[in-house]
């Protein structure tokens, strides 16, 4: 952050999900990039031991709201999730600052694993049909245009991973 100058950014030792609480999170040795609340999750692509560790689990909405003091969330542009799988737990626990911030152009990039949801107990739909009500449209990030419902349940049923770039709807 201090290479790239960057001076807004502030560094929380927590899970990010929809509903505050303490959670277990569970880590494979050296791979700490496949983290998840969920332990076949996290050694779904590495395999191996995992640790695990208690953390406060908070949902965006919370934190803003704790910190509001410090952070006008009205000027939030842009939010990039990469929870393993469990995107859609975030964006629920955004919820608040998604429909605050449709109008003024919030973008949402999210990576999507069908497998991943699916092994952690969630429904690979929901996301889509969550930010539609919300006013949002889907795009991929190696293909912009926009993808439809029929083209995203597709992409469900088949699995494999994707990154998805949620906009407001025109």
């Amino acid at each position: 952050m201090l290479i790239n100058n960057y001076n807004k950014v502030a560094v929380v030792h927590a899970a990010v999900g929809h509903k505050p609480r303490k959670v277990t999170i569970y880590a494979p040795q050296d791979r700490e990039d496949n983290t998840s609340l969920h332990p076949a999750v996290a050694n779904a692509n590495v395999g191996g031991a995992l640790r695990q560790e208690e953390v406060d689990l908070v949902s965006v909405d919370s934190w803003l709201e704790a910190n509001r003091d410090y952070v006008d969330s009205t000027k939030i542009k842009f939010i990039k999730i990469d929870v393993q799988g469990f995107e859609f737990d975030v964006i629920k626990g955004a919820e608040k600052l998604l429909r605050q911030n449709v109008k003024t152009g919030l973008t949402i990039e999210a990576e999507y694993s069908a497998t991943l949801i699916t092994k952690g107990g969630g429904d690979p739909l929901a996301m889509l049909h969550f930010m539609d009500d919300l006013g949002y449209q889907i795009h991929g990030t190696a293909d912009p245009s926009l993808i439809t419902k029929e083209r995203f349940a597709e992409m469900a049923k088949r699995g494999g991973q994707d990154d998805f770039v949620f906009t407001p709807k025109p």
